[in-house]
This record gives C-alpha cells, structure tokens and sequence, in this order.
C-alpha cells in the first residue's frame, strides 16, 4: 500500500512535453516541460502535437472538468493552466494513478495483504456524560507519531463522543509541518454516546500527524465528551485491562497523545487524561511509496505510454470533427487498436519493483499454501 497522491506528486516531471513554437498558441506550463526521464510525450508518436491537441483540448475539458477548479491537489498549477495545459496535465496525472494501480494488481497485491496490524481500536469505553469539554475555539484532536518509514497507518474510523449530533464536521489531518494532508466532513446521529464514522485513511510512516477539528465549527450548544484517560501508556495493567490490552497491540507501531492547538501558528500542547471526544481505529501495514519514488526510472516508460494511450484516445473519440479532421480520428483509432494498446500491455506486465529493501516482516510467506506443516502434538499418555 502506499499513498497515492504522495507518491503521485513525486513522480510529475517524470515524463514530459516538449516546448512547442507555434506562435498562435499560449505556451506550456513551464512544469510541464520537465522531463526527468528523458521521454518526452511528443517524441511518442507523429499524431501527439501541440497543434492536434490544443483542438482536442476544448472538446474534452468541456466533457470533464474546468481547468481553474481550486478543490483540485494541483490547483495552483492549473490557475494559470491553457486548456492545452491542462489537458496534458490532467493526462500525465491519470496515466500516474493507471500505472499505480497496475503495478499494485500485478506485483504488489500479495505483498498487501499482509497486515501488521488488524483493524484496532486506541481504547475501550467512552467518557462520562458529565465530564464536559467547553469548547473555546481551539483546534483540538489527536497526535499520531511513527519513526518507521516501512509502514503505513492506516485510520479507517474515528470515533465520535458529542453531547449532540453533528452534520458535515470537517475533519482536519495535518501533517507536523503543518501540510494539510486530507480535509473529509463527518456525521452523527448520536446524542452522548461514541459513534464511528469511515475515513479511510492511508498515512505514510516516518513522521507524524495531526487528526482533529476545530471547536467552532461544532453545532451551538454541542460540546465534546471527555475521557478522564489518557491514550496509551497504561503503566498500570490491571487498572483497566481492556485497555492495556488494546495498548499491548499497537504501541510498538505509533505513539498517540491529545493535543490542542490555541491560535493558528502556535505549537501543539499535549494534554493528559483527554481525548476531545475522539476515538480512532487503525491497522498497519507496510509502505512501498518510498520504494516506488526511488526506482520511479523503472516506471517512466510504462508512464508515457499510457499517456500516448489516452491521448489518441482523446483524438479517437474527439467531437470536435469541425476543426479536427476526420483522418486525423480515423489515424487515431488505427493507431490504438495496431500497436500502441497492445505495447501498453507489454509495460505493464513487465513492471516490476526490487523490494530487497524490504525487512521480514514486510515479505510474505514464500511457503506453498499446499506444502504440509508438520505439528507436534503433545500426548500425557506417552512415556
């Protein structure tokens, strides 16, 4: 497993599209014009031109989506982003997320499967419905650390103790830096009592990371329900075993505190026997991003080729007959289904990552499912 758009983000400029000298166009977005690999897209194939493209671009941007849309993880670039740009852009980051997504169904999907950690609650119980935390503006939640690079935290739900239901509760995860990792909104129906809502989260290891919200966007006269425990470090196990059980299981992967942060820009304060209402439930397993953007050579062809797939594809499919001529599809189409598809495959079945790097715990057990294990059986009977 590994986080997609981190390791997405990592691997722009891998491949790229040369500076065109069409006069009568808007040039390219200089990062686009990056090309660590040395593949350059428009090297690919005689159809794939600045000049086709750019009448493709209006066609298929409308079909999609507007090239200035601020939700977008590349919304700065796109800001100043020619349709022409941004179809290229849009195009690279889909050709990305195939290669990604091929190359975990083909290599890496067994590796996956094995988990470090089953799905697994910080604690048991819930706070008393008399233990109040009066909200003061503040950014409050909870702060997960991991110093291991190899794995990957994976917070699936997160538990939620108000004294009143909420509806679309932003949800903040934050790195240390301050990096905004995810935003998502959850609900509750919930009065008083814990209520888990899905977040489906995957974190990269080493470093660390903040989950939380901010007290002001809790409905008026919503507070959060207090834990009078804190997370963790039960040095006491026979105070609360179900507790220290939970505890036992997952704090040789991440370290967890609450946290509270007054005014934006100040540091986080740990704070003890508290948990601002949250709980959170998480398994581990192993992180191949890091190995994935090391050996991002590997992937380059696999990369562009896609790209020229999707791209003829545009033209194959474009609507815009008008100004893009009807040869130009029909070249298109031929050049998918005599050649360039079927050289796609060829890539993607060849991908391959060395995971050498790997510690035991991260390989999956090599042994055939059907080779017999021997088991010793004991017998009191036996002299």
């Amino acid at each position: 497993m590994y986080n997609v758009t981190a390791v997405t983000e990592a691997l722009r400029g891998l491949v790229g599209f040369r500076p065109h000298m069409d006069a009568s166009m808007e040039p390219l977005a200089a990062d686009l014009t990056i090309c660590r690999s040395g593949l350059w897209i428009d090297k690919a194939h005689p159809l794939i031109t600045a000049k086709i493209l750019n009448n493709v671009a209006v066609d298929t941007i409308t079909r999609s989506s507007e090239p200035n849309d601020e939700s977008d993880s590349n919304s700065e670039a796109e800001a100043v982003d020619t349709l022409l740009s941004f179809l290229i852009r849009d195009t690279i980051d889909g050709a990305i997320a195939d290669v990604l997504s091929a190359l975990r169904t083909r290599k890496l999907l067994r590796y996956e499967v094995k988990s470090l950690l089953p799905l697994t609650q910080l604690y048991d119980g819930e706070g008393s419905i008399s233990d109040l935390i009066q909200p003061a503006g503040r950014f409050v939640g909870l702060q997960l650390i991991t110093n291991d690079e190899e794995l990957a935290l994976l917070p699936r739900k997160l538990g939620l103790q108000f004294t009143g239901p909420v509806t679309d509760l932003p949800i903040y995860v934050q790195m240390g830096d301050g990096n905004l990792v995810q935003k998502t909104t959850v609900s509750t129906t919930n009065s008083n009592r814990m209520q888990w809502a899905t977040i489906n989260l995957t974190l990269s290891g080493a470093s660390y990371y903040y989950i939380g919200y901010f007290e002001d966007n809790l409905p008026d006269g919503v507070q959060a329900i207090r834990r009078a425990k804190s997370i963790g470090n039960y040095s006491c196990g026979g105070c609360y075993p179900p507790d220290t059980t939970l505890w036992n299981r997952w704090r040789s992967f991440i370290s967890v505190k609450a946290v509270r942060r007054d005014n934006e820009g100040d540091p986080f304060d740990s704070i003890d026997d508290m948990n601002y209402g949250l709980n959170l439930a998480l398994a581990v397993g192993c992180d191949f991003g890091s190995l994935i953007i090391s050996q991002q050579m590997q992937l380059a062809e696999a990369i562009r080729q896609q790209v020229i797939v999707k791209l003829l594809s545009e033209i194959a499919y474009s609507q815009q007959i008008t100004t893009l001529e009807q040869q130009v599809r029909q070249n298109a189409m031929f050049a998918l289904k005599n050649g360039e598809e079927a050289k796609l495959e060829k890539l993607l079945d060849a991908l391959d990552i060395d995971l050498s790097g790997l510690s035991a715990r991260c390989l999956p057990d090599t042994r055939s499912a059907t080779m017999p294990v021997r088991r010793t059986v004991f017998n009191p009977n036996r002299r």
